[in-house]
């Protein structure tokens, strides 16, 4: 998208100015764009600004433009970089073309201005803007290797401010287990990507969180069986939470431990980044139709929150997209997204630009991920192998049960009756044929005697059986 672009831009070198000719777009223009609000403003000196309004806050940045042929070129101050896009000017609507295509519909709005807007919003001490960025491409070493060279294959890569610090990346959650904890959830979904960029005073962070996953019992007769928290199967037992619900339930109390006067401020869904991701996976469905989205749903939101560290006012934007897969009796679902912008208070709305520009730079890479999508895949193969195995062994050991059930009680029934018997050394009560006389071995084992045994004369070490009926 074009406030994409024009953002990215903003964080570079030194500036080219150009003076506007052409046609007069003087003035301010607004677009509305994906839930994102993009004003444009024109100056006659060839001034122009660009204020990008969404859910996370705003942002601004300032450059020079011109118009040449049916083109508007602009070169943002800080860059050397000019900026082509395709424009008509038809009447009172401005149509703007950006470089993927994607087109924004412009309308004029207020009085033409003379002078270019300043920065809106006051920035405290200390707060200085990002200005280079770096790109930082993650190998996954240890992992997933190229197929044709061997080589360990790139992960992904995106662009982050120069001088932060760098931890994390694809973490592979089989190497920190030994053989008898690898969990199930651990194969068919061997790896997480989780990672931190944070700024030298770590004064500004962003922040990805590994991916989770859940399941909502309470549907199930098993529910009392595993309550909140307890695992089931691999996966974490816990009710279905919405996007707000996620980061109060789950990141604030797992990553805000130490963290002091930690409230949610606000909170506001996302429906267009839901459908984003619903497009998203019918997408790849066409490629991998066995992953199909047949009961799925998907929810997003964006929630702001506020604490005190260091004895600083912190402020961070959570954006988050779970998922749910809705099965008889239960619902797993886990987070298609989590991740989170950290600014002190009165730094975020001049650090927010950048930090948006460096999270919306992430690109995985397609070798890479669709090895991990083929590893997911066997996985899930070999454990649904695992389960049709245990699931025969299981059925021949009830029928083996079954079949030792039945053969005992034929040959026990012709001695069970209503009747109980005492006096045993060592052996419980049974139920034996009433119409037998019974006696106790000098071994202590029970007999059964023939119908002409005289009970009161038996042999040295033997003594009878009393039977009392069963009240």
């Amino acid at each position: 998208m074009l406030r994409n672009a024009l953002c990215l831009l903003f964080l570079f070198g030194l500036s080219t100015p150009l003076a506007a000719d052409g046609v007069d777009l003087t003035g301010t223009w607004i677009a509305e764009s994906d839930g994102t609000q993009v004003s444009v403003t024109f100056t006659a000196k060839g001034r122009i600004t660009i204020v990008e309004k969404t859910a996370l806050g705003s942002g601004t940045s300032h450059g020079r433009y011109r118009t040449q042929g049916a083109e508007i070129r602009v070169v943002l101050d800080g860059t050397t970089d000019v900026l082509r896009y395709p424009y008509q000017l038809q009447g009172g609507v401005l149509l703007v073309r950006d470089q993927d295509g994607t087109q924004l519909r412009f309308t004029r709005a207020g009085k033409k201005a003379d002078k270019g807007t300043k920065t809106a919003g006051k920035a405290g001490p200390g707060c200085t803007p990002v200005t280079t960025l770096v790109q930082w491409i993650h190998t996954d070493r240890g992992g997933l290797r190229h197929p044709a060279t061997g080589q360990w294959l790139e992960a992904f890569r995106m662009w982050v401010p120069e001088g932060w610090r760098v931890t994390g990346g694809v973490r592979w959650k089989i190497n920190a287990r030994t053989v008898h904890t690898i969990k199930r959830s651990d194969l068919v979904n061997p790896a997480v990507i989780e990672f931190t960029i944070e700024a030298p005073d770590g004064d500004a962070a962003i922040t990805v969180y590994p991916e989770d996953h859940f399941t909502d019992l309470s549907g199930a007769p098993a529910a009392r069986m595993f309550p909140k928290g307890s695992d089931y199967g691999g996966r974490t037992s816990w009710p279905v939470l919405d996007p707000r619900g996620y980061v109060q339930q789950i990141l604030l109390p797992r990553y805000f431990r130490t963290a002091r006067g930690v409230r949610i401020v606000g909170h506001k869904n996302a429906p267009e980044l839901a459908a984003h991701f619903r497009d998203e996976l019918m997408q790849f469905n066409r490629v991998a139709p066995s992953a199909g989205i047949a009961r799925m749903s998907l929810a997003a939101g964006i929630t702001t929150v506020d604490f005190q560290a260091r004895g600083k006012a912190y402020r961070e934007h959570f954006v988050t997209a779970p998922m749910y897969i809705r099965m008889p009796g239960m619902v797993m679902w886990w987070p298609r997204m989590a991740w989170s912008v950290r600014a002190r208070k009165d730094c975020m709305e001049r650090m927010l630009p950048s930090l948006l520009t460096s999270i919306y730079s992430f690109r995985l890479n397609a070798w890479w991920f669709l090895l991990y999508e083929r590893l997911r895949h066997d996985n899930w193969a070999g454990v649904a192998a695992v389960d049709a195995t245990i699931a025969k062994i299981d059925s021949a050991i009830v029928a083996s049960r079954a079949k030792t059930a039945s053969k005992i009680h034929r040959q026990l029934y012709p001695v069970i009756t209503g009747l109980s018997t005492k006096g045993a050394p060592g052996y419980a009560p049974l139920a034996l044929d009433g119409t037998k006389n019974h006696a106790v071995d000098p071994e202590g084992r029970l007999r059964e005697l023939p119908d002409t045994t005289n009970m009161n004369d038996l042999p040295p070490g033997w003594k009878p059986m009393k039977q009392v009926p069963i009240k």
